[in-house]
């Protein structure tokens, strides 16, 4: 009798793109992924890799329809981040979700005082 096996493994993590976060938290948070210091300064924004705003977020970039052009927030990865960082109740529901997040193509950083002119591929 025959096995069938189903790869039931999500796409690749998208190449040529980078996830950019404003924190509008009035303070700065330090997070750490993969061996990694992140920080996210207070009102400002940076842009880190799709595994870490996956880690840090719960935001899903390896789609099958828009692989690397859509994102979604991942229920299951958002509540196993809220865990990781002490986000809990209502408080850490509304700090977490003052975390702004657009999908921008590598390279595409910007000035620290236009993320609001940042071209986006997707935006949460």
């Amino acid at each position: 009798m025959p096995i069938e096996l189903l790869n039931t493994l999500p796409p690749p993590w998208p190449e040529g793109v980078l996830v950019s976060v404003y924190n509008a938290n009035p303070e700065d948070a330090l997070l750490r992924f993969d061996g990694k210091d992140y920080v996210f300064p207070a009102e400002s924004f940076e842009s880190i890799e799709p595994e870490a705003a996956f880690f840090f977020f719960g935001v899903e970039t390896r789609l099958k329809e828009g692989h690397g052009t859509k994102m979604v927030i991942d229920s299951n990865a958002r509540k196993s981040a809220r865990l990781r960082m002490g986000a809990q109740g209502a408080a850490g529901e509304t700090w977490i979700n003052n975390f702004r997040i657009k999908l921008v193509k590598l390279g595409k950083r910007g000035s620290r005082e236009n993320w609001g002119k940042l071209p986006a591929l997707a935006e949460l």
